[in-house]
């Protein structure tokens, strides 16, 4: 029996950490972002890979043995994504994104391996592995965070969540209403027992399938009354409810494209002018009277 534990000891022995859900980092297109991933031991990296769920057999960095491995690498990401700190110390296994765009809106997954040397009393040294998944979700939002309108304009309120999963809750709020909301969506049926009754027939998503994590709506008709923060949450099974964008919307009254002086005047100019012919006519009709029939 000692000889088959022994026997045992001398294969790998992992270690999964568990996965940890990271919240969302939100950045602009042309932005460069940190996806940060530690692997929370002082054991050396051996491997290190980033990928996203949707790419499948292609990754978004492969990190191995001290040597970075393009071949399974993405194209998309092919010279865009490097090492933050290229000695990993202290288990920072973070990679620095550079340049985003809108397509590399989605969940990131980190996987760390690390190897350390047991040793115990009488038995022969053990490697040992250690696997830590981590994930992050990337936002690269599309617009900025003011919006500005005239009233009676249908406006837009962008937000973009995962690209590669099921949304089960979508709320759109205002923190000024007090627990009603702006737009509700639960598996994907809206729900207008939530909502603010300001908003009751004037709010729609902008795309009803939602489409690479499009949940952005659309404010239709707004008025002054509509100023303020709107606040994008969403839930999925994979990640709990997350604020993922906040727009401030600016809404002026439509304005005329004359300024008030030069429609005033041109009122009186009117007047002027009606006073004038009526007065003119006036004075033919006497005159006509006062020379008599030829």
């Amino acid at each position: 029996m000692a000889a088959l534990i022994s026997a045992q000891h001398v294969f790998m022995f992992l270690w999964i950490i568990g996965s940890v859900a990271a919240g969302a980092l939100e950045a602009e297109p042309g932005d460069d972002v940190t996806l940060q991933c530690n692997s929370h031991t002082g054991a050396a990296v051996t491997k290190l890979v980033w990928k996203r769920p949707e790419l499948k057999d292609e990754y978004v960095f492969y990190f191995s043995d001290n040597l970075l491995n393009e071949t399974n690498q993405d194209p998309l990401y092919h010279g865009r994504v490097e090492l933050k700190d290229p000695e990993m110390k202290n288990g920072d296994a973070s990679v620095v994104l550079k340049n985003v765009d809108y397509d590399d809106s989605g969940t990131y997954e980190c996987e760390v391996t690390t190897s350390s040397i047991s040793r115990r009393k009488r038995e022969v040294p053990e490697p040992s592995i250690h696997l830590t998944n981590q994930s992050i979700n990337l936002i690269v939002i599309k617009d900025p965070g003011e919006v500005k309108a005239m009233s009676g304009q249908n406006v837009t309120l962008q937000c973009n969540g995962p690209t590669d999963a099921a949304l089960t809750k979508i709320k759109w709020e205002r923190p000024d209403l007090k627990g009603h909301a702006v737009f509700f969506v639960r598996e994907n049926r809206p729900y207008e027992n939530f909502q603010d009754p300001r908003y009751h027939g004037r709010v729609e998503l902008k795309d009803p399938e939602m489409k690479n994590g499009d949940v952005s709506v659309v404010l239709m008709s707004v008025s002054v009354n509509d100023t303020g923060t709107y606040q994008c949450w969403v839930t999925a099974p994979t990640m709990p409810t997350e604020l993922l964008r906040s727009v401030h919307l600016i809404v002026s009254e439509a304005s005329s494209p004359f300024p008030g002086w030069a429609v005033a005047l041109l009122v009186v100019c009117l007047v002027v002018v009606v006073v004038g012919v009526g007065f003119a006519l006036k004075r033919f009709v006497f005159l006509k009277s006062e020379s008599g029939p030829l």
